[in-house]
């Protein structure tokens, strides 16, 4: 005869803590939403779970109330799944937030709404809750915080291919654009300056040198620092005037 501790269940009646009614449900909730995650890339619907789950055997109550047990999310998180948004929400509604924000479904948004079975007109009613609005709101400032680390590295590989644009503004935010822009205006000042020095030595009034120097005084004061580098970028050269007079 096997002898029991007073305190341990008999075999027949002791059942394991991790297959639960509940915990077996959570467990087909997860599946569930890694495998909509993968292809879908979003939050499975109240319907779908309940579908999941034994259809209409189960009620939408029943749902929310699983979506809303701690374990839920913890072993979202455990498989890399967590939706990332805060707030009490249904699952449509996380899930109609998730295909809002993904940039890569370039369906129409009416036609990304049917995929689960909600209506514009219920989205548009949603928008106007403030609470979910601020959630909408939040979520759009995350992911616009996300994309900061892609929207650099996409400048650097623009930059390290000679775009022309791209190194603008890589020198603008870093403070280089207003050095080269001064640089350029004195440029274009002293080969201005040369151009009065040769006027000089071929005009002899002194009335219609000072009107021509003040003319080129006002000209460039009177310039934009875009004007001041398109201009430099077109002052020729001496060695190309050299070479048309030759």
């Amino acid at each position: 005869m096997i002898m029991t501790s007073p305190n341990e269940p008999e075999e027949s009646t002791w059942v394991n803590p991790l297959q639960t009614p509940q915990s077996i449900q959570l467990g087909k909730m997860i599946d569930l939403a890694e495998r909509m995650w993968v292809e879908k890339r979003r939050f499975p619907t109240t319907k779908e779970f309940r579908d999941e789950l034994g259809g209409d055997t189960i009620t939408n109550e029943r749902v929310r109330r699983l979506v809303d047990h701690p374990n839920f999310e913890w072993l979202l998180e455990q498989r890399g799944l967590s939706n990332g948004i805060e707030g009490d929400l249904m699952p449509e509604q996380i899930a109609a937030i998730q295909l809002f924000f993904n940039m890569q479904d370039g369906r129409p948004w009416g036609q990304k709404l049917a995929d689960i079975g909600v209506k514009a007109i219920q989205w548009n009613g949603w928008m106007r809750n403030k609470k979910f609005k601020d959630i909408v709101q939040a979520e759009a400032e995350r992911i616009f915080g996300d994309g900061i680390p892609m929207a650099h590295a996409s400048l650097m590989r623009a930059v390290a291919k000679g775009d022309i644009r791209a190194l603008k503004l890589y020198y603008d935010k870093f403070g280089f654009g207003a050095d080269m822009a001064a640089g350029s205006q004195q440029d274009v000042k002293s080969v201005l300056m040369s151009a009065v020095e040769i006027i000089q030595r071929h005009v002899t009034d002194p009335a219609t040198l000072k009107l021509i120097a003040r003319d080129f005084e006002i000209l460039v004061n009177s310039m934009n620092t875009q004007q001041v580098m398109q201009m430099g970028s077109r002052v020729p050269t001496p060695a190309s005037v050299r070479g048309e007079i030759e």
